[in-house]
C-alpha cells in the first residue's frame, strides 16, 4: 500500500529539508511553511538526508519500499519481545490488534525512524541481565542507536527515560538488589543520556523537544490525531487498543505493587499514559508494552489451559475470523470509509476507492 504514491505534506516538507541540506549544507533552511515552529534545531536532519537520498536513487517506490523494511523490521522485534510468533492461542489475535493499531503510523513519517531505535533499545535492554559486567561493546552499540536518533526524530529523549526508568525498577524490585546492579543501570542511563547530546545542536536538541511539546499542546484542539483517543469510540481498531491498554495497565499496577517485572510494568504504565495524550501515540504504547504483553501471554494461556477443548479451539480460530472480517471491509471500502468520517467529525466524506 506505500508503494505507488507518497501522501501528505510531512515527507515532502522532509525531502525538501534533505535536498538543501545535501546541496547547500544549511542545518535549518529557510522555508515557507505553512505553520512556523520553533526552529532552534533541525533533529530530523539525518531522516532528511537518508530519505532524500533514498528519493533520489528510487522515487516514490523507493520510499515506500524503505518504510516498508523498517515496519516489518519493528514487527519482527515486536514479536520477538512479545513472545507472540510462538503463541497458538493468543499470539495471532495479538499481532492483529498490532496492525490495526500501529496502521495509524503507516506513513513516511520520521516517527517511523524512532520507532526503529526505540524497539533497538527496548531489545537490548529488555534481555540485559544486570547481574553480569557490563562489555563496552554493549556501551558502546547502546550510545550509538542512541546518536543516530537524537539526529532523526524528538522522540530521541524516550531514549534517556528508558535508562531512568531501568534505574529505578533495579531499585524498586523486591528482594536483595546488589550495589553493583543500581551502578550498572546508573551506567547505561549516563550513557544514553550522553548519547542524547551527540549532535551539531547539542542541548538545543531538547530545547526544541519542549517547544513541541508547547506547539502540539496548543494544536490539540484542532488537530484530531493530537486528541485522546477517546474521540474514536466506533472505529472498532481502538476498541482492541483499550483492551490492550486495560490488561497490560493492570497487570503493571499489580507487579509494581508486588514489586516484581518492574522495568516491564514501568515501560507499559508511560506508554500507557502517553496513550492517553494522543491518538498518535498510540504506535508507542505498542512498543513500550511489549515487555509486559509477554508476561499477560503467559497468564491468558494459563486461563486457557484450565479451559474446555471447545473454549481454545475457539480462541484457536478466532484471528483468522477476524482478519477475514477486516480484510472484507478493507475490500469493500466501508473501513476506510467508517475510519475517515469519523477523522471528520462526522462530516459527509465522498466514496473513493484505494488501491490495495
Amino acid at each position: 500500500m506505500l508503494c505507488h504514491s507518497i501522501y501528505g505534506p510531512d515527507i515532502w516538507y522532509h525531502l525538501s529539508w534533505g535536498r538543501s541540506l545535501a546541496f547547500s549544507g544549511a542545518f535549518t533552511p529557510q522555508l515557507n511553511v505553512l505553520l512556523q515552529q520553533p526552529i532552534v534545531a533541525n533533529i530530523y536532519w539525518l531522516f532528511q538526508l537518508v530519505t532524500y537520498g533514498v528519493f533520489s536513487l528510487g522515487g516514490a517506490i523507493g520510499i515506500g519500499i524503505l518504510f516498508m523494511l523498517f515496519w516489518i523490521f519493528i514487527a519482527a522485534c515486536w514479536l520477538a519481545m512479545t513472545g507472540a510468533w510462538k503463541n497458538q492461542n493468543f499470539g495471532p489475535l495479538l499481532f492483529l490488534a498490532f496492525v490495526l493499531c500501529a496502521q495509524l503510523r503507516f506513513e513516511h513519517r520520521p516517527e517511523v525512524f524512532s520507532y526503529l531505535f526505540l524497539v533497538l533499545l527496548l531489545l537490548l535492554l529488555r534481555f540485559r541481565d544486570l547481574g553480569r559486567p557490563l562489555e563496552p561493546m554493549f556501551l558502546l552499540l547502546i550510545f550509538f542507536v542512541q546518536a543516530v536518533w537524537s539526529n532523526s526524530h524528538g522522540y530521541f529523549a524516550l531514549g534517556p527515560l528508558l535508562g531512568l526508568a531501568l534505574v529505578t525498577s533495579t531499585l524498586w524490585t523486591a528482594g536483595s538488589v546488589e550495589r553493583v546492579q543500581v551502578l550498572r543501570a546508573s551506567i547505561i542511563a549516563a550513557v544514553l543520556l550522553a548519547g542524547s547530546f551527540v549532535s551539531p545542536f547539542t542541548y538545543h536538541n531538547w530545547e526544541l523537544v519542549f517547544g513541541l511539546m508547547d506547539v502540539s499542546r496548543g494544536l490539540r484542539a484542532v488537530n484530531h490525531e493530537l486528541m485522546s483517543p477517546e474521540i474514536f469510540p466506533l472505529y472498532w481498531p481502538m476498541q482492541l487498543f483499550w483492551s490492550l491498554w486495560l490488561m497490560t495497565t493492570v497487570w503493571s499496577l499489580r507487579e509494581l505493587y508486588l514489586r516484581r517485572s518492574t522495568f516491564s510494568a514501568l515501560l507499559a504504565l508511560a506508554g500507557a499514559v502517553l496513550a492517553l495524550q494522543a491518538i498518535r501515540n498510540s504506535p508507542l504504547y505498542l512498543l513500550l508494552s511489549a515487555p509486559a504483553l509477554s508476561w499477560v501471554l503467559v497468564e491468558l494461556d494459563r486461563l486457557v489451559a484450565r479451559t474446555n477443548k471447545w473454549v481454545t479451539g475457539a480462541i484457536y480460530w478466532m484471528p483468522g475470523l477476524v482478519a477475514l472480517g477486516f480484510a472484507l471491509s478493507v475490500y469493500t471500502d466501508e473501513y476506510y470509509f467508517s475510519s475517515r468520517s469519523l477523522a471528520t467529525f462526522g462530516m459527509h466524506v465522498e466514496r473513493a476507492s484505494y488501491p490495495i
